[in-house]
């Protein structure tokens, strides 16, 4: 087993004036951050988008893609698709998230995160299965969790994802 080390570091705000050089250095970070990456938002034909206000379903900072928590509401915003079916809801946001994913360059196999939220733990075996319809080879890390509700009582699963997409063309 690994032994942990505990580091003695001097505490930075112990110090006259340290506070002060701490913000304008996280200011000076935060800046580079954001000239070394772009924010983009990401859209594909196959998924509803939210009008602007709400929320993107993708974006796009540097490699890396957020994709929101999708859920199986049909392109009407209303409408949920596999009403009492989990596994059909995992099937809808799973092509939602290959569409989002195509849309960035990127595929599923670059997915290497999500957060699959849930009304009933017992559903976690049809949103295994849908899943092994979309990914192979090593699958993203993931977390479930169950919540009491989601959007619509009628709404039973919804997976938030990461995914690493190949470098932009210039």
């Amino acid at each position: 087993m690994a032994e942990a080390k505990q580091l003695n570091l001097p505490h930075v705000f112990d110090r006259p004036n340290c506070g002060q050089a701490f913000e304008n250095a996280a200011s000076s970070s935060s800046s580079l951050f954001a000239m070394s990456t772009s924010k983009q938002r990401i859209i594909s034909p196959h998924v509803a988008e939210y009008p602007p206000g709400y929320w993107s379903n993708c974006i796009r900072a540097g490699n890396t893609l957020w994709l929101s928590g999708f859920t199986a509401r049909a392109d009407d915003r209303t409408t949920i698709l596999g009403v009492g079916d989990a596994y059909e809801q995992s099937r809808v946001i799973f092509e939602k998230v290959r569409n989002c994913v195509e849309a960035a360059g990127a595929g599923m196999a670059d997915v290497v995160n999500m957060t699959i939220y849930v009304t009933d733990m017992a559903d976690n075996k049809q949103v295994w299965k849908a899943r092994q319809e979309f990914f192979e080879g090593d699958f993203p890390a993931s977390t479930l969790v169950q919540v009491v509700a989601l959007g619509t009582p009628e709404i039973l699963v919804e997976i938030a994802c990461q995914a690493i997409a190949p470098p932009q063309a210039d």
